[in-house]
């Protein structure tokens, strides 16, 4: 019987050459994004450069293809969150998807927001572009308390 780790594998190599730079990007980003909470969030937020957060005008001459790009982003770091041996929660991902679209300068908004569940307070990070989520937000119900 194989491992879950060798069934990946196999499915890796079956990649397109871009597929996989895409999972590297977004695991590379991923592990940075993961070190950045080690440091006072004041400091992290200053990496993922505010102010980046403008409305996004599809690209007239191919949206179709722009749409594609967003979704390979999309999956890139969903890939690399499930192939990552290190557990990374939403506010880890979105780091790592916002610095893949800054690097394609792809402007994108960066949602905090808050619910509270009986006695307890959950807090969690999106990212969108336009009308479409690169990381989930998850329950509809949150409400924002800032975007960067």
């Amino acid at each position: 019987m194989m491992s879950s780790q060798v069934k990946r594998g196999k499915i890796f190599v079956k990649r397109s050459r871009r597929e996989v730079a895409l999972f590297a990007e977004a695991l590379l980003f991923l592990y940075y994004s993961k070190l950045l909470l080690i440091i006072p969030f004041k400091y992290a937020v200053k990496q993922i450069r505010p102010g980046q957060n403008q409305e996004v005008v599809l690209n007239e001459q191919n949206p179709q293809e722009f749409k594609c790009r967003l979704n390979e982003i999309r999956i890139a770091v969903r890939r690399a969150d499930k192939f990552s041996f290190w557990s990374n929660i939403c506010l880890v991902k979105s780091f790592a998807a916002r610095f893949m679209l800054q690097r394609r300068g792809i402007p994108s908004t960066m949602y905090y927001g808050l619910i509270i569940n009986g006695n307890k307070l959950e807090a969690h990070a999106w990212v969108t572009v336009g009308e479409t989520e690169i990381t989930p937000k998850g329950k509809t119900d949150f409400k924002i308390i800032h975007t960067l």
